[in-house]
């Protein structure tokens, strides 16, 4: 069977851009979770197509990884895309993709921050700011008080005024010592954090958080 062409895309349109701008922010993002934000009820396919459409005009790059299952397509932003945007918010742009040891914890954010767009879009907020561990680290180096670093960290804004700021950790991996560093590290942080982990290392972190004492973290699990 003949290969099918793939003509690159010709013009940018709006959902192009937002999920540039969803994929340039996290760092990276996998084919799921674009079809599921951009193209829900429709096939699977049909997204695939418009994403192979960006990657051969140079807006996205993509690639295969095993770090969670085996190949799971993911795309990444590249500088010509992050040129789609205006100088201030390219700032806000991550290009390329992650590397293998970031890989995991960087998708995983994605699934975290869909879960809590569609949690806060049910009380009436929209998300207005997200920030990668790699912003994070870098707003860092200009603060007097350093907090610890977090996976990430997203702001959502309502018509109101109103403003909730949620910081995000990811994965769970933690035995003994080490987890128990972990929580102490994070009791010290300012407002709500969600630790987002698997249903099989939830208990044992849960139960850290509850051994601590520790009234700022919730659980998700992912």
């Amino acid at each position: 069977m003949a290969t099918k062409r793939v003509f690159k895309a010709k013009q940018i349109v709006e959902r192009d851009e937002k999920l540039m701008r969803f994929i340039g922010q996290s760092g990276v993002a996998n084919l799921n979770q674009i079809h599921k934000v951009f193209w829900e009820g429709r096939q699977v396919r049909t997204a695939q197509q418009r994403l192979a459409q960006l990657v051969k005009a140079g807006y996205l790059v993509t690639d295969f990884t095993d770090v969670r299952q085996p190949g799971e397509q993911i795309y990444g932003l590249t500088a010509k895309g992050r040129n789609e945007f205006s100088k201030l918010e390219q700032k806000t742009l991550t290009i390329g993709l992650p590397n293998r040891m970031e890989m995991e914890q960087q998708i995983e954010a994605q699934d975290v921050r869909i879960t809590l767009e569609q949690d806060f879009g049910q009380r009436g907020f929209k998300l207005a700011e997200w920030k990668s561990e790699r912003r994070l680290r870098a707003v860092q180096t200009t603060q007097v008080v350093k907090e610890k670093i977090v996976d990430a960290e997203a702001t959502f804004t309502n018509k109101q005024g109103q403003s909730e700021n949620i910081k995000i950790e990811v994965g769970g991996k933690y035995f003994g010592k080490m987890l128990t560093e972990k929580v102490k590290s994070f009791s010290s942080n300012t407002g709500t954090l969600i630790w987002a982990t698997t249903q099989a290392h939830a208990g044992r972190v849960l139960a850290e958080i509850q051994n601590q004492g520790v009234t700022n973290i919730s659980i998700m699990i992912v």
